[in-house]
């Protein structure tokens, strides 16, 4: 079985995303909290220490893409499975696999 990791911490999963760690599902089936859920490995370990303890640093552009990615994904009415959003500097978020 994969190992995965389960946060309901917007900013920290933002965080994470955009540090590239694969996220595999946005849970809503709670009402009143959303789960994101990605394939968890030793690196997320480390950046999750590193985000508490305040010393982890992103490039703040591909933060706030991948923030309003999964801000997104959160208020989807019916957000396709299988499908990501790039969250690259200087490129429009587009749907992988999507039409253009």
């Amino acid at each position: 079985m994969t190992a995965r990791y389960e946060t309901n911490d917007l900013h920290l999963a933002s965080t994470l995303q955009c540090l590239g760690l694969e996220l595999l599902e946005v849970d809503r089936s709670d009402p009143r909290r959303v789960r994101f859920v990605f394939l968890d490995d030793d690196q997320r370990r480390e950046w999750t220490r590193e985000y508490l303890a305040g010393e982890l640093r992103v490039d703040p552009l591909i933060l706030l893409n991948s923030f309003r990615m999964l801000k997104r994904q959160i208020y989807a009415d019916a957000a396709p499975s299988g499908r990501m959003m790039s969250v690259l500097p200087g490129r429009r978020a587009s749907v992988a696999g999507g039409p253009d």
